[in-house]
Formats: C-alpha cells, structure tokens, sequence
C-alpha cells in the first residue's frame, strides 16, 4: 500500500535558499524566481563565455539597473543593494547555451536566505513510533524527533534543512538528515524515510 493511500497528514514544504534565480539555461530575458528577504546585492553566476547581465529591480525605493560584464569572470556582483527584482529582472547579452543562477548576498558575501514553498497539501505520514526527546536540560528548547514518510514522486524531493508544516496542527519539522532511500542495504522502490525534529517552545523557568 502506497503512504499516500494511508497518510493521514497534508504537509506544506519551505525550503531556505538565497537563490533568487535558480540555475537554468541563459536566455535574452528572465524573472526572478523568488525575491530578496531583505536588501542585497545580487551575486550573478555565469559557467563562462563573454556577454552582460542587467539586472534591474528596486534601489532605495527607486526603479534601477546595474550591467554586469563578464569576460572570463564566472562570478560578479552588483554594486547596488536591490529590495526587489523586476519581473522580468534580468537581460543578456552575448551569452547562449551557458547556465546562469543569481543569489541575494550581504557586503560579506554572506547568503540572505528566504523560506520558498517547495510544494503544498501534500500527503505524508508521521510516525512517533521513533520519537525521542534528546535534550530534557531544564532551560533549553525541548525537540522531538520523530520520522515522515513520503511516496517517491517525479514533482519535488526532500531535501536535509527543509521544513514541514503539519496542517492539522501548524507544528513545524525540520529535516536533520538526508532522506534515506534504503533499508537493510536494499533501495525502497516506493517512499522516503525522513528523520526531523519539531522545535518546541523554549523554557522560561
């Protein structure tokens, strides 16, 4: 029997990523796929060849634009700091055939991470058959962990850091380790096995 035929749960999946425009085959024009979490420099990627990339968006409140020239460079970013990016925010010139991605950084070339949904109402099952609570020091954050499990699908694959949100009850779970396909040294052919923790609320007294 599939997990989904017996689930019994509908998760929403938020993934934490500074990708604002997710690697994908250069092309003359192209939106965003997600927008800055707060103001940034945008760090363009570019896997080589010789062309620009405008990008163009919001600068302190105003309409702007930045080119950036890339002549063997692989990495470049922009001058100005964007609060958001045009749809479509990005235009090429002289580039073909290359893969391009973009991610919103701070001065130190520190990431600004967003939560983007990944996929929602999906059906997954929770089992706390595998519960533990490894950190009962009076003071700190009690954590559950516990397992989903989730059929094998062709639309998204979980992934360690994502968050499931449990729409029976809004409790979120992050995912602490890598998906594990395989059981006895045997690949499951039908779901993942996902290890997560539910952060609780922290102790006061």
């Amino acid at each position: 029997m599939s997990i989904t035929a017996m689930a019994g749960r509908r998760i929403t999946v938020k993934r934490r990523t500074a990708f604002v425009l997710d690697a994908a085959t250069v092309a003359v024009s192209m939106s965003p796929d997600r927008q800055p979490a707060r103001e940034s420099y945008v760090q363009v990627t570019v896997s080589g060849g010789v062309g620009t990339v405008t990008v163009s968006g919001t600068v302190a409140g105003a309409p702007d634009t930045e080119v950036l020239t890339f002549a063997g460079e692989l990495i470049l970013i922009t001058t100005k700091r964007f609060t958001a990016i045009d749809t479509p925010g990005f235009a090429t010139t002289g580039l073909a055939g290359e893969t391009i991605s973009a991610k919103a950084v701070g001065s130190g070339g520190d990431r600004h991470h967003s939560a983007s949904t990944v996929v929602s109402d999906w059906p997954a099952r929770l089992d706390r058959g595998f519960s533990r609570n490894p950190n009962t020091t009076v003071g700190t954050q009690g954590i559950e962990q516990t397992r989903f499990y989730i059929d094998y699908n062709t639309v998204w694959e979980p992934q360690r850091g994502d968050v499931f949100i449990d729409s029976r009850d809004a409790r979120e779970y992050k995912v602490i380790g890598d998906p594990d396909q395989s059981e006895g040294g045997i690949t499951r052919i039908h779901h993942w096995e996902i290890r997560v923790e539910e952060m609780k609320g922290a102790a006061t007294t």
